[in-house]
């Protein structure tokens, strides 16, 4: 899950990026980038407690 979303993240990134290049749509092309990164960030997160659950042997 946590590297589905992280793999979201980047293409939201990258096709921020791009819908940015036309003066016009720098505004969504922004919005498109900071979701991108907040989804990035969401799955780091999901791997990194994951991992912590595994090593405290949580159920």
């Amino acid at each position: 899950m946590g590297k589905t979303l992280r793999m979201i993240g980047i293409v939201g990134i990258i096709l921020g990026i791009l819908i940015m290049i036309p003066i016009v749509t720098i505004p969504s092309g922004i919005a498109i980038c900071i979701n991108g990164i907040v989804l990035y960030a969401i799955g780091r997160i999901y791997d990194d407690v994951r991992a912590i659950k595994d090593k405290l042997n949580l159920p």
